[in-house]
């Protein structure tokens, strides 16, 4: 259970505390990309509003061929009809996209993590600095994180309990913006898509 991200770097998000769009937190001038899919064959499909055909050109020789291959499925779901009448062979699925530019998206990156190790507690930044530089930081569920999850567990038993969710918002927020930072050192774009 929970939802995952996964591309250049993998990871899940923590449930009920952080959003399947929390690298918008991370980087305020950053969109998503809703994925659609075509029914039958699987293949993505970029942008539904920009495609000039209503089936899937690479699997089906026709629109006929691919709605006969999907179309008793679709029969009776109303969302899928468009405004002639005709049946879309497409739909959103439970996917976001974020493509991370180096270019447009470390600086306001860093500056995001530079305010959040104010707010994470001192022992917790010192965990994190023994392995931001580690090739292990892009899996979320490597045992690299281990000290750092002891560390904030302790530090929020110190704390207000009306602040509950706070330091574990910041804690999260700061794993998912080092395995971001540490592939944009490396190369030009961190491809990462999300479970919403």
């Amino acid at each position: 259970m929970g939802r995952e991200y996964f591309g250049d770097i993998s990871g899940k998000f923590a449930f009920g505390i952080q959003s399947s769009c929390d690298i918008q937190n991370l980087i305020r001038n950053i969109t998503y990309v809703q994925e659609y899919v075509w029914y039958g064959c699987g293949c993505t499909l970029d942008n539904p509003n920009n495609t000039t055909s209503a089936y899937c050109i690479d699997c089906y020789e026709n629109y006929d061929q691919h709605f006969q291959d999907v179309g008793d499925w679709l029969n009776g779901i109303e969302d899928n009809k468009t405004e002639s009448g005709s049946i879309q062979l497409f739909g959103e699925t439970s996917q976001i996209i974020f493509n991370i530019k180096k270019s447009d998206h470390l600086a306001p990156l860093l500056d995001t993590l530079a305010k959040l190790k104010i707010l994470l507690p001192k022992m917790v930044i010192d965990q994190f600095s023994k392995i931001e530089d580690h090739e292990e930081i892009v899996d979320g569920y490597s045992k690299i994180y281990r000290n750092m999850d002891y560390e904030i567990i302790k530090a929020e038993m110190e704390k207000d309990a009306d602040k509950h969710n706070t330091l574990w918002e910041y804690y999260f927020r700061y794993v998912l913006g080092l395995q971001i930072k540490y592939v944009l050192l490396k190369q030009e774009e961190c491809f990462v898509s999300c479970e919403t």
